[in-house]
């Protein structure tokens, strides 16, 4: 985990970060690379279309 996640776990919205890295399937936050990957996925030309036939729906997080 990058050192600016690390720092961010011991800020005010730290336990809620906590807890969805808790309830990850990973159980850990995804290093810089993986992140990376996902956002090219999301974000590549077909508008997540591609995503969505491989992991169902895209859901807001928020």
């Amino acid at each position: 985990m990058p050192q600016v996640a690390r720092d961010e776990l011991g800020r005010a919205r730290g336990e809620r970060f906590r807890r969805i890295i808790d309830a990850s399937a990973a159980g850990r936050a995804g290093t810089p690379d993986q992140v990376g990957g996902v956002g090219t996925l999301l974000m590549a030309p077909d508008g997540g279309v591609t995503a969505a036939w491989w992991y169902g729906e895209l859901v807001s997080a928020t």
